[in-house]
């Protein structure tokens, strides 16, 4: 049977010898893996320190070892051999990834949100450059049909679509808010297409009605208003 045990990188360059050996025979206890016949080698190659360990299913008495849920039974072990040793665990990690993920997606919100009610962009061009302008590099998803599907935002090495980043920066929402402070023409075309970087996007129909509707309410708004 084969293992990798991958302590983190932080954790991986600061194991000496002595430390990794103690991790792989703690795994091995932990694995009730014991009186059998195994070989460990170290890979430091790259900046990720790793471990290889190959194990005999059988053991020495020749009783062979029940694989059953093998995945998860050394998962366990390699979190309790992390908690003993005191290194960093997976939980660990996905909570980290997960905090500084989220940071970074509030941030990204909070730029939208500058762009939106204090640049107003009337189409998808002005609010790509004005996202560009406060940080955010913001690309257009296009389906296999050539149809405008969300957008991907870009900001300090991440990438989220919209929809991930808040359930109001998905494309409809998005639409819909530059829609509102569009004064000079209608956002969407007659032929359910949109215009972004002097280019004609197709748009699915169901979207390009709600946006149409946007468009309707907004005139009658501003009707109403001068009447």
């Amino acid at each position: 049977m084969s293992f990798v045990i991958s302590p983190t990188i932080t954790d991986g360059k600061k194991l000496s010898v002595k430390d990794l050996n103690k991790i792989t025979n703690e795994f091995i206890i932990q694995m009730k893996l014991e009186n059998r016949h195994a070989i460990a080698f170290v890979h430091r190659n790259k900046a990720h320190t790793h471990i290889h360990l190959d194990v005999n299913r059988v053991d020495l008495e020749g009783k062979a070892f029940n694989d059953s849920f093998i995945g998860k039974v050394s998962q366990r072990a390699a979190h309790v051999t992390a908690e003993k040793l005191g290194l960093t665990t997976v939980a660990q990690v996905q909570f980290e990834n997960k905090w500084h993920s989220q940071e970074i997606r509030n941030e990204i919100k909070r730029r939208h949100d500058l762009t939106i009610n204090y640049q107003k962009p009337e189409d998808l061009t002005k609010y790509t450059e004005g996202m560009r302008s406060n940080g955010v590099v913001v690309n257009p998803v296009v389906n296999k049909s050539g149809q405008l599907q969300g957008f991907h935002f870009f900001f300090n090495g991440q990438q989220f679509k919209g929809s991930a980043v808040h359930r109001k920066m998905g494309v409809s929402y998005l639409l819909k808010s530059i829609a509102l402070d569009n004064k000079s023409q209608d956002l969407v075309s007659s032929g359910n297409t949109i215009k972004l970087f002097n280019k004609l996007v197709p748009i699915p129909q169901k979207l390009a009605l709600t946006i149409s509707q946007q468009n309707l309410r907004k005139k009658s708004m501003k009707k109403g208003i001068g009447i």
